[in-house]
């Protein structure tokens, strides 16, 4: 054992011998600073590519006009296979979030906590816009009233508020003129092709493959759930499938209501004809003829994109798991280098390979939660596929 290093001055103050630690301490330390090093310095690239990203695309300089609404993107967040949704939320707060503030988008988060809550809320609100177009065509019936004379009654008394306007009491009105009844404009409403409004972001192979199954229910299913008696395909279908029940619905919170057409019918399944379309007409002009009586474009129509969920978990993983945990600045980087496309409307044609974008995501899913899935028919195993006519009507942001 060494004595270490001595020194007269440094035992004047009480220090009698300088020595390294032993082989174990030393071996502690250097794992733990190689450890932290790598945490810290994966943490400060993150920061400063982070902080370019939103740079570059900062509008805080560009005047807005007040009547205006920005473009609005829908976001769609699924939790990774046995894990909590927050496991995807902290990609969304740290990788997808700055820089669309920065970017100055507007943007509605959707989250599901069921497997098909996605799929069920994009397909119920296509049945709602099919419904309203139903409800506009049918004419307004006037009932005939019989001319009654009316009877006086006393002048109700009415508060300070519905007689005067806070503004007009201000002055507000006199000065900056009535911008009360100004009408607001969309940006989305106001795009001549509708791949340049909105967009659709899915973190997750799982929101992704939720999100275009919607899709497809909501434009070639029924308005109304079939009964029971109405679903006799639908039962065979359950039944090759090895699914358990036929009707997952309402009392049972652990599933999402089941689905009104599945991917084996959409073949022969007919395309909503309630937005009046010839599906053999210009896709430009089909495109522009979804469009609300606000002329927003229909969020179906609005490119998609794809973004990974890189959750990964299992004993035989952890190698991976741990290159992951070191390497997020690279997950930082695909991520917006994917949204640098969305925010610049770089899109393409949804052809058939965009619809296993991602798929290298399923590698990542539980072994064992896969064949559970399997068993129950889970809505991310079964048969996925899409149908041409909704695919010429839909873009993508995952472009090479």
């Amino acid at each position: 054992m060494t004595e270490g290093y001595k020194n007269p001055a440094l035992a004047m103050l009480g220090i009698k011998s300088i020595k390294l630690p032993s082989r174990n301490w030393l071996i502690f330390w250097t794992v733990l600073s190689g450890l932290s090093g790598g945490i810290i310095y994966d943490k400060w690239q993150q920061r400063v590519l982070r902080n370019q990203y939103m740079e570059k695309f900062n509008n805080q300089n560009i005047s807005y006009p007040v009547d205006h609404k920005v473009r609005k993107l829908k976001i769609f967040i699924a939790p990774p296979p046995n894990d909590y949704l927050d496991e995807s939320m902290k990609y969304f707060r740290r990788f997808v979030k700055p820089i669309i503030n920065s970017s100055g988008l507007d943007y509605e988060l959707i989250t599901m906590e069921r497997q098909g809550d996605i799929r069920f809320k994009v397909a119920e609100e296509i049945r709602q816009i099919r419904r309203s177009l139903i409800e506009k065509d049918i004419p307004e019936v006037v009932p005939v009233v019989d001319k009654i004379t009316p009877i006086t009654t006393p002048k109700e008394t009415k508060s300070v508020r519905d007689l005067y306007n806070p503004m007009d009491l201000l002055g507000i009105e006199k000065i900056f003129g009535n911008f009360k009844d100004k009408k607001i404009i969309n940006d989305d409403s106001i795009v001549n092709d509708v791949r340049n409004s909105g967009g659709i972001i899915c973190i997750g192979r799982g929101a992704y493959k939720e999100y275009i199954n919607g899709i497809h229910e909501g434009l070639l299913g029924p308005l109304d759930k079939p009964e029971v008696e109405k679903i006799e395909k639908i039962e065979e279908l359950d039944k090759e499938n090895n699914t358990k029940d036929t009707d997952k619905d309402s009392d049972d919170d652990k599933y999402a209501p089941s689905a009104f057409i599945y991917a084996k019918d959409y073949s022969n399944a007919t395309f909503a004809p309630e937005f009046g379309i010839d599906l053999n007409d210009n896709i430009d002009n089909i495109r522009n003829k979804l469009r609300d009586n606000n002329g927003t474009p229909y969020f179906f129509t609005q490119p998609i994109l794809e973004l990974r969920n890189y959750n990964t978990s299992g004993f035989t993983k952890q190698f991976e798991r741990m290159w992951r945990f070191y390497n997020k600045r690279n997950q930082l980087i695909e991520y917006n280098e994917n949204l640098s496309k969305l925010i610049n409307c770089n899109y393409c044609n949804f052809t058939n390979d965009k619809l296993i974008q991602g798929i290298e995501e399923e590698n990542d899913w539980p072994s064992s939660w896969l064949k559970t899935a399997k068993i129950n028919n889970s809505e991310w195993v079964r048969e996925f596929k899409g149908d041409d006519r909704i695919m010429k009507i839909l873009s993508s942001y995952n472009c090479k």
